[in-house]
């Protein structure tokens, strides 16, 4: 039995569907991390960019919390194309003190390790409140290239971190990027 016209048509079918397929890869570029509001809460200015051999981009440096943070905070992150005029495209919000104490917040310190000294999450009934003021660093951290990836087509972005007490947006950070496609290792612009 010849299994080489199955391999041949097995084959050509992965190559037409790598070719053809919907989203291309896309590669993200980190631009530029800055705080536009609430230097009395946080202040977050000291806190870097950087990008290594233009493959990974790091945070690093030290941030202040000027004051705790407890459950009248509610941290929004809003996800918007620079240019579009049309709403956001991802819009969601955690109160603080309910993120500490979630699953979400045990998986991310367990990413963070040794670059952060955030505070660690609690490990049984003790729930973790208010997000204590304090210094706290940033070492190393590497930003995701693969954030958002497979939901944003080519073009500019910001995500924008704010967090409101009682309502009230306090605090605004935001961390601009663009979206190139990439086809077979090599940018498209």
């Amino acid at each position: 039995m010849n299994l080489l016209p199955a391999f041949i048509s097995v084959f050509g079918v992965l190559l037409l569907y790598h070719f053809v397929s919907r989203k291309p890869p896309v590669e993200i570029t980190f631009e530029q991390l800055e705080q536009l509001l609430g230097s009395e809460v946080i202040n977050f200015t000291q806190v870097r960019l950087f990008h290594v051999n233009n493959t990974l981009t790091t945070l690093n440096r030290t941030w202040e919390l000027l004051e705790d943070l407890d459950n009248h905070w509610i941290m929004t992150t809003i996800l918007r194309d620079r240019h579009a005029i049309q709403g956001p495209i991802l819009f969601q919000y955690v109160r603080i003190c309910d993120y500490l104490n979630s699953e979400q917040y045990r998986a991310d310190w367990r990413k963070l390790g040794m670059e952060s000294n955030h505070p660690q999450p609690p490990r049984s009934n003790v729930k973790l409140c208010p997000f204590p003021k304090g210094h706290y660093h940033l070492r190393n951290l590497r930003l995701s290239r693969n954030l958002y990836g497979g939901i944003l087509d080519k073009g500019q972005y910001q995500m924008e971190v704010c967090p409101s007490e009682n309502g009230i947006v306090k605090v605004a950070l935001v961390l601009s990027f663009s979206v190139r496609q990439v086809s077979r290792g090599y940018r498209i612009f």
